[in-house]
């Protein structure tokens, strides 16, 4: 998604919106929390908090290293796409791991 930054008419300060994530859904209180969070922990590069808010929202992704499940959770809701894992071929001979261990048996279908 995009991010869009407006003064805000009515206190002086600035709005953040996020805009244009391609589709929408009506959202639960703590389906909004545990969003933020994900974003949250994207955004810093928490990887314990990433772990834990994506088992949190139903994602598990097994049979790997953190590091790895880390990765794995940026890939498949980070559009940054600035890890090397993420612009290798998994099939490449050089590759990490992860890539072959890696399983992902749950990701609720109502997330994307």
């Amino acid at each position: 998604g995009n991010l869009m930054a407006t003064p805000d008419p009515a206190g002086g300060g600035i709005r953040v919106a996020i805009l244009d994530w391609g589709q929408m859904k009506q959202l639960t209180h703590n389906e909004r929390v545990r969003y933020a969070l994900l974003v949250v922990a994207m955004a810093s590069r928490d990887g314990d908090l990433l772990r834990a808010t994506l088992a949190e929202l139903g994602v598990r992704i097994e049979n790997c290293e953190d590091s790895f499940a880390e990765i794995a959770g940026y890939i498949l809701f980070d559009t940054r796409m600035d890890m090397p894992e993420a612009l290798e071929s998994p099939m490449a001979k050089d590759a990490n791991e992860g890539w072959r261990t890696t399983r992902v048996p749950k990701l609720p279908r109502d997330l994307f």
